[in-house]
C-alpha cells in the first residue's frame, strides 16, 4: 500500500518562512524516495482535510508556535493521524521555556538562573541578580526571534519591549558566554557534535537563516566545564531530561559551554 503523506509546512508561527523552507527540502526529498508526499500549510488549509483527503501520515515541519508547541499535535491525535516528532505533552513543554525550566529545575537538572520579566520589573535588581551580560526572550518563540543579549541596565527594557512584542511571557537569564554547540538526536541515536562560530557576536536569528557567514565544525571535541561528578550521576541527568521532557523521539540540544569555569552546570536547551 503506498502511504499518502501529508508535508505540514508555513503555518501562523512567526518563523513561517523558516517553516516553508525547511518544508520545501523534505517535500523534496521525500518525493525523491517514491513517497506519495503533498504539501499542506495550516494558514491555508483547515487541518479538517487532512481526514477528508485520506491522507495516512503527517510530517511535520512546522516550525514555532501551532507547529511545536502541542496544538497540531493534538488535533492529529484526535483525527487518528500518525506524526512525525515528539508528541502533546513534550511539545507542549519544550515549546514553553520557563515551564521547561521549572521542571527541571525542580527535577536536580542544572539550568541557568532566569527571571520573569514584566514592564514593572527593577531593571537595576534584574540585572544584580543574575550578572551582566543576560539573556531577554520570550517565553514560547524560537530561532532566537526576540532575542536580545543585554550588555548594561539601560538595555534591558528596550530588550523587554522588544521580546513582549513576540509574546506576553519575558524572561531574563544569565548569560552563557562560550562556545556554542548543536546536538541532533533520534531516539536513542547521538548525531555528531557540531560546534557553530557565528562571524557576528551571537548566533542570531538573521546569521542562522539569512546569512552563510558561521563556521560550522563536525565531530568537535566538546570539553565540558561542569560536568556529572560520576557515571551514576550522568545517567540521572539523562533520564531525568527524557523523562521530564517525555522522551521526545527525535529533538535537538544545544549547548553553551560557560567561559567561566567557576560554573557549576552546562546549559541545556531542548531548540524549538
Amino acid at each position: 500500500m503506498t502511504l499518502h503523506v501529508a508535508v505540514l509546512m508555513g503555518g501562523l508561527s512567526a518563523e513561517r518562512e523558516i517553516s516553508l523552507m525547511s518544508g520545501r527540502n523534505v517535500l523534496e526529498a521525500l518525493v525523491r524516495q517514491g513517497v506519495n508526499a503533498h504539501a499542506f500549510d495550516p494558514a491555508k488549509h483547515d487541518l479538517a482535510e487532512l481526514k477528508k483527503k485520506r491522507y495516512d501520515r503527517a510530517f511535520l515541519i512546522l516550525h514555532g508556535r501551532y507547529g511545536e508547541d502541542g496544538t497540531v499535535q493534538g488535533a492529529l491525535e484526535t483525527m487518528g493521524i500518525p506524526y512525525t516528532g515528539s508528541g502533546v505533552m513534550a511539545s507542549a513543554l519544550c515549546m514553553d521555556k520557563l515551564r521547561t525550566k521549572l521542571v527541571w529545575t525542580a527535577s536536580g537538572i542544572p539550568t541557568p538562573r532566569h527571571l520573569v520579566l514584566t514592564a514593572s520589573s527593577n531593571w537595576a535588581s534584574v540585572a544584580k541578580e543574575l550578572g551582566l551580560p543576560l539573556i531577554v526572550k520570550p517565553a514560547h518563540e524560537g530561532s532566537s526571534i526576540g532575542i536580545t543579549k543585554v550588555t548594561s541596565v539601560a538595555r534591558l527594557r528596550p530588550a523587554y519591549a522588544a521580546a513582549a512584542k513576540c509574546d506576553p511571557l519575558v524572561i531574563a537569564e544569565k548569560g552563557v558566554m562560550g562556545g556554542e554547540y548543536t546536538v541532533g538526536i533520534i531516539g536513542d541515536d547521538v548525531m555528531p557534535i557540531i560546534k557553530i562560530e557565528p562571524a557576528t557576536e551571537w548566533y542570531d536569528y538573521e546569521a542562522k537563516y539569512n546569512r552563510d557567514d558561521a563556521i560550522k565544525l563536525r565531530d568537535v571535541l566538546f570539553m565540558v566545564h561542569a560536568k556529572p561528578k560520576d557515571d551514576e550521576q550522568a545517567a540521572t541527568w539523562k533520564q531525568l531530561v527524557d523523562g521530564t521532557l517525555a522522551a521526545p523521539d527525535t529533538w535537538e540540544v544545544a549547548l553553551s559551554s560557560g567561559a567561566d569555569k567557576k560554573e557549576t552546570w552546562e546549559r541545556l536547551l531542548v531548540e524549538n
